[in-house]
């Protein structure tokens, strides 16, 4: 299985979803969020990362998680899987600049 890292970016940016959604929907459903999140990182795509689909404007893979309104962007190698970042599934992709992420 590879270990996983996390950009400083995505840590911020789910920091903000959730806490948009806390106030939207409750603690309790941002718990399940959050919970949904990790095990999807953790248990899927540490194992199996070429799930995800190749964006090629991006050059990062993409990755919806199951039953939130979130979607990955990582990349992998061997040893590892960085998490780029994340973002509402609505949000306009093509205006994302990846290579400014902070690690």
């Amino acid at each position: 299985m590879r270990a996983i890292r996390a950009s400083r970016d995505y840590r911020a940016a789910l920091h903000e979803l959730l806490a948009y959604g806390e106030a939207q929907f409750g603690g309790r459903v941002v718990d399940t969020k959050r919970a949904l999140v990790s095990k999807t990182i953790t248990e899927l795509l540490a194992a199996h990362p070429a799930i995800g689909i190749f964006d090629r404007h991006l050059d990062v893979y993409v990755y919806p998680v199951s039953d939130t309104p979130f979607v990955l962007l990582y990349d992998f190698d061997d040893a590892e899987v960085r998490i780029h970042l994340i973002v509402h599934r609505r949000a306009n992709r093509q205006r994302l600049n990846l290579t400014a992420i902070e690690w």
